[in-house]
């Protein structure tokens, strides 16, 4: 073999062998960090083992790897390997950048819908509503995949039918101009059950004359889609920035001090009205009852 040659074998064998301690690198980190993942996140011995177990699964990649050496070449692998192992660094170092920062206050995510829900019970309180059942509910732990939603479905289900219950969802109302989603999906687009709830709530929002913004779709996932999954109609009332993201989204400056009050106020009156309008004009007339649930 040429000179060439074995230094073209020797710059495969060092990053077959970095491929194989990047690896081994991922798997006994695990075992290092057990403890300290076990009470940042309150996981018992179980839970642990169950995530460490999803985690080894990529042990597996390791022999995929060796196959696709062969059957795709070398130098082609090598080269898809770097790109991969460098993406896989950013993210790593995105991640540890999160862990190492203190948690934000969230006061427009989504401080601004328990705000708005607090102040939907004082209108509730002052102004009753008859022949509608309003459930004001903060679930949490929508960072999570909509842990507390996907709780709530799953206690409350059958106590909720799909036929006499709307879900309204707030979430980061506190930006300056007020937005209603008629979808989400981080992958693939999901479109909300009862597209009637939308129309209804924008009715409401042009009576009241209460700047909204319709036709959006979001690539975060919500609460929402949970119950829409489940059949439910839903309305996702959000809020951006004239740069059409969030205000301080995710961000240290997410406190009251940056809250837009007008908005959060706005997104009150308007769900107040639908809930005035489904008392006076349920969905169908064959309803003995509508009953509306909404939440932050």
């Amino acid at each position: 073999m040429s000179r060439d040659g074995n230094l073209r074998l020797a710059a495969a064998n060092l990053w077959m062998l970095a491929m194989l301690a990047l690896q081994a690198f991922a798997l006994t980190i695990n075992s290092v960090a057990a403890p300290w993942i076990m009470e940042s996140f309150r996981l018992n011995q179980s839970s642990l083992a169950r995530l460490f177990a999803v985690i080894s699964v990529s042990a597996i990649g390791a022999l995929i790897l060796t196959r696709l050496f062969d059957v795709i070449g070398r130098r082609r692998m090598l080269r898809w390997c770097a790109i991969a192992t460098s993406l896989g660094a950013i993210g790593a170092a995105l991640v540890a950048d999160v862990w190492r920062n203190q948690t934000v206050a969230g006061a427009n995510d989504n401080l601004s819908g328990v705000a708005a829900l607090v102040a939907l019970a004082e209108l509730l309180r002052e102004r009753p509503l008859e022949n509608l059942r309003v459930l004001l509910i903060s679930c949490g732990a929508e960072e999570t995949l909509q842990d507390g939603v996907r709780a709530l479905i799953a206690r409350h289900g059958d106590e909720l039918s799909v036929d006499t219950t709307s879900f309204v969802n707030l979430d980061t109302v506190g930006s300056p101009h007020l937005v209603m989603l008629e979808g989400e999906g981080p992958v693939w687009m999901e479109e909300y059950a009862g597209a009637w709830l939308r129309d209804r709530l924008a009715a409401c929002a042009e009576r009241l004359e209460i700047p909204l913004e319709r036709g959006f779709r979001a690539r975060a996932s919500t609460d929402s889609v949970i119950p829409s999954r489940a059949g439910y109609p839903v309305a996702t009332l959000v809020s951006i920035t004239d740069w059409r993201s969030p205000a301080n989204y995710h961000l240290p400056s997410d406190v009251p001090e940056n809250l837009d009050y007008d908005t959060v106020a706005a997104a009150t009156r308007l769900v107040y009205e639908l809930a005035r309008t489904l008392a006076e004009d349920p969905r169908r007339a064959d309803m003995p009852e509508a009953r509306s649930t909404l939440r932050s």
